[in-house]
C-alpha cells in the first residue's frame, strides 16, 4: 500500500484520497500520537475544506474491514 505524509506527520493511506461522484473525499489517516485510525470525509479533496474526521479503534477497524468485505461479497456477481 502506498502512503503519504501530510503537514501534521499523519501518515495517509492511498496514493490519493478517494473521492466519490460528488467530489468528496476519504482519507484513511494514521496519527502518530494517538492509538486510532482516522477516516477524514473532506468536500474539497485538494484544498481547505470543511471536513468531518472519525477516530475509530482497532476493533472499530477490524469491523469496518469486516463490513467492508461483506457488501464486496454481497456485489460482486452484480458488478
Amino acid at each position: 500500500m502506498i502512503t503519504r505524509h501530510d503537514d501534521r506527520g499523519d501518515t495517509l493511506y492511498g496514493a490519493a484520497p478517494l473521492v466519490d461522484h460528488g467530489g468528496y473525499a476519504l482519507e484513511v489517516i494514521d496519527a502518530p500520537t494517538d492509538a486510532y485510525m482516522g477516516i477524514c470525509v473532506a468536500t474539497n479533496p485538494t484544498g481547505p475544506c470543511p471536513k468531518i474526521r472519525a477516530e475509530l479503534t482497532t476493533p472499530q477497524v477490524r469491523e469496518l474491514r469486516d463490513r467492508c468485505d461483506a457488501y464486496l461479497e454481497d456485489h460482486q456477481e452484480n458488478r
